[in-house]
């Protein structure tokens, strides 16, 4: 089965550094207090945050299928797992999308829990623009599709 290996699976979704295990079906740590566990079947979209060449690690931004649920971070995973974690995220047939900034997720959730329909209608018309960057959603059968997102 596929998965992060030892050497490049770490990161920090509470408060400090640890190890944490991808699965089939989840991506887990249960050494550390508090436990950490992410149901694959729960996340609609993968966002990775601060993806630049010059810097050491990125952030890992969950968002599930239930907009209103409030998004999942893993952060300060370092840069050399970002290829793996896509192969993996690939392999359970996740979407994923990266930038070079951090984003505001509460202002980002709340836009598309208050309008949906509009907020995933009209890529360039309807879109509020919430940031400036074009996102690449990646899929498993190396499809890609770019939109952009405009500031309200």
């Amino acid at each position: 089965s596929s998965g992060i290996n030892a050497e490049y699976g770490h990161g920090v979704p509470n408060r400090s550094s640890c190890l944490l295990q991808p699965t089939t079906h989840c991506i887990i740590n249960v050494v550390e207090w508090p436990p950490f566990v992410i149901a694959l079947d729960e996340v609609e979209l993968i966002h990775f945050e601060r993806v630049q060449f010059q810097l050491k690690n990125f952030d890992m931004v969950f968002i599930f299928k239930d907009y209103a649920r409030k998004v999942e971070m893993i952060n300060s995973i370092p840069m050399s797992s970002l290829d793996a974690i896509k192969e993996w995220l690939n392999s359970c047939d996740i979407k994923y999308t990266e930038g070079a900034i951090s984003l505001n997720w509460a202002k980002v959730m709340k836009a598309i829990v208050d309008d949906p329909e509009g907020f995933f209608e009209d890529g360039r018309k309807r879109r509020r623009a919430l940031f400036h960057l074009p996102l690449r959603v990646r899929r498993n059968d190396a499809e890609g599709m770019t939109f952009t997102l405009k500031i309200i």
